[in-house]
């Protein structure tokens, strides 16, 4: 099997088409910029004489032409699997205007509370139907932690969602938050993945910690987009705690006087709005349903420039990810999707953008860190 991109000899699947690592990253980091581009020689046919051009523009145009192609081929909604109506995986909200989508049960928001609810037996979808279950296992740790550290206090600026009381982020809280939601991500992979618990405990903690921020950074989208879809200056620093872009000085206020609280506030505000502009975007363009994010979150955890160092790791994650990709065809077959090669190219580009902001916002946090902020929180990077 050889990438449809470079030609380059390949063993898996990748973006739902065959490509190899090096061309879906490509893909990932710029997929956006086509119009950006300029062709090495002015005309789009590099590949025409070199399959293997370096040309950026002609490389990025071949794997529309693939994606296209891909689209065509797949299954048409004759032969597509009826829904199965009992599945709580079949969902009916639009991925986009020009899918045609069979009629199948609503999208349900997955939280604290979703823990105890009924798994289907006949699912075509058992490990997406674990890492529902161990995500919201996630969040009743992340919910019972974070009452915990405030003693049952009420707080500022309270906001009611849903079945939450959100409270706004304090500067002395955010360090234990954080410790907190890289020990209930490390409670999720234990929960959901066999290969993860048997991992030694340094090991689950260099993964979580590299990809702490990340996973973090996707699932608090996720739940922003749910609680303030009209609102787009609200990020969500914890699971029961946010910060307003308006209000970013309120989180300083209790922070020691030696802290110049001006130029954080600046920085934090440049941070936030980048947030809003690479992830939040991306996820209101996507509108993800529940069983798409639950994929996303999967292939964070096990995203594979986190397990490069490591090859018996790299080789885990790549089952997994192969597997959770699987799953997630079944599904779109499930529900009559057409399209679904292109969807999944989607959702990858929604994955690279999360993944880039993160890595972006570690480094900006790493500047603050300079500025006597946030010691503790870094000093294990």
């Amino acid at each position: 099997m050889e990438c449809l991109i470079c030609t380059k000899s390949i063993n898996q699947s990748r973006l739902g088409i065959n490509c190899c690592r090096a061309c879906a990253s490509f893909y990932n980091r710029a997929s956006d910029r086509f119009d950006d581009l300029k062709c090495k020689d002015g005309e789009e046919k590099c590949r025409e004489q070199n399959p293997k051009s370096t040309c950026r523009k002609c490389r990025l145009k071949r794997f529309r032409e693939v994606l296209t192609l891909a689209e065509d081929s797949s299954p048409s909604n004759e032969n597509v699997q009826e829904p199965i109506a009992d599945d709580d995986n079949v969902v009916a909200d639009s991925f986009a205007s020009n899918v045609k989508l069979a009629i199948v049960k609503p999208s349900s928001f997955i939280d604290h509370t979703s823990y105890y609810n009924c798994e289907p037996s006949n699912s075509v979808t058992p490990l997406l139907d674990l890492i529902r279950k161990g995500y919201s296992f996630m969040c009743k740790i992340r919910r019972s932690g974070e009452f915990a550290l405030k003693c049952g206090r009420r707080g500022e600026g309270e906001v009611a969602v849903d079945n939450l009381i959100l409270t706004r982020v304090t500067y002395a809280s955010i360090y234990q938050i954080t410790l907190l939601t890289k020990e209930a991500i490390i409670e999720f992979a234990d929960h959901t993945f066999e290969d993860f618990r048997s991992l030694p405990d340094s090991i689950k903690d260099d993964i979580i910690s590299e990809g702490n921020f990340f996973l973090d950074l996707l699932e608090s989208t996720y739940r922003a987009c749910h609680h303030f879809p009209d609102d787009k200056g609200i990020r969500l620093s914890g699971y029961t705690v946010y910060i307003r872009d308006t209000e970013i000085e309120k989180l300083f206020e209790d922070c020691p006087d030696k802290i110049d609280k001006q130029n954080l506030v600046r920085e934090v505000g440049k941070t936030m709005k980048q947030f809003s502009r690479c992830v939040r975007q991306y996820f209101e363009s996507t509108k993800p349903t529940d069983v798409e994010f639950l994929a996303l979150f999967g292939l964070a955890l096990w995203k594979e420039e986190v397990m490069s160092h490591n090859e018996s790791l790299l080789k885990i994650a790549s089952r997994i990810r192969l597997e959770i990709l699987n799953e997630l065809h079944a599904y779109y077959r499930m529900r009559g999707t057409d399209d679904y090669a292109s969807r999944v190219g989607n959702i990858f580009c929604l994955l690279s953008s999360s993944y880039n902001c993160s890595m972006a916002t570690v480094e900006d946090f790493q500047v603050m860190r300079l500025m006597n902020m946030f010691d503790n929180v870094y000093r294990s990077r």
